[in-house]
């Protein structure tokens, strides 16, 4: 067996699996699943896993109002293209884009952690899908496929064990549309004032709030904690 086929076989082991998970979640939970994502290369991959088996699945996106350009247009293709997408906004008005001065933490407790929060209250009883994977980041390495959240919520993470350059041939292979700041050094993109390239040696997060200690906005690290 050569290199190529083994990379090739391993991806598809790897696609049977998180699709053996998904398979369990929706017999599990018929027609209470709904997801979340920003448009990442993880989230393009599971958006494009899940559609594959129900297209009605509803996947939110939090507008912060400071997402990239390039952000914003991979949103309206999927949109575009019969995607499920329902944008939820912070009830709070930062039309003047104020609360970026403010410090991250207050920054993204308001307009990333209180939109999710009305997401779950929304959705009492569901099951939650979401994108991680393990190797993207130092506080998501014991993450487990399942975790419980508040209202009787129940995550489930299908994708925790894939690696970055298998969710980049499941891209390529199936030429999904993906946001082309990834072509330009960036590895986890975030809102534009809070996110920067990634260097060599650097897990996928570094670019986020580069310079403070903070590694997580509270969307995959607060609830249900």
């Amino acid at each position: 067996m050569n290199s190529g086929y083994i990379k090739k076989q391993n991806l598809n082991f790897l696609i049977d699996n998180t699709n053996n998970i998904l398979k369990w979640a929706f017999k599990k939970y018929p027609g209470k699943i709904f997801g979340t994502t920003a448009f990442g290369a993880n989230g393009i991959v599971l958006l494009d896993l899940v559609n594959k088996i129900d297209k009605k699945v509803p996947f939110y996106f939090i507008n912060t109002g400071y997402h990239f350009r390039e952000t914003l247009d991979v949103l309206e293709h999927y949109k575009k293209n019969g995607f499920n997408i329902i944008g939820v906004t912070s009830n709070v008005d930062d039309s003047n884009h104020l609360l970026v001065d403010m410090g991250p933490d207050v920054c993204c407790s308001i307009n990333k952690v209180e939109p999710m929060r009305k997401i779950l209250q929304e959705n009492k009883g569901n099951l939650w899908i979401a994108a991680v994977s393990r190797g993207q980041s130092s506080t998501r390495r014991n993450f487990r496929f399942l975790e419980p959240q508040d209202n009787n919520i129940i995550k489930i993470c299908p994708m925790l064990v894939w690696k970055e350059d298998e969710i980049w041939s499941y891209i390529n292979e199936n030429k999904l549309v993906y946001n082309k700041l990834y072509d330009k050094g960036y590895k986890s993109i975030g809102c534009e004032p809070c996110t920067t390239k990634v260097e060599d040696g650097e897990d996928s997060r570094a670019g986020r709030w580069r310079g403070s200690n903070k590694e997580e906005c509270g969307l995959q690290t607060e609830f249900g904690k």
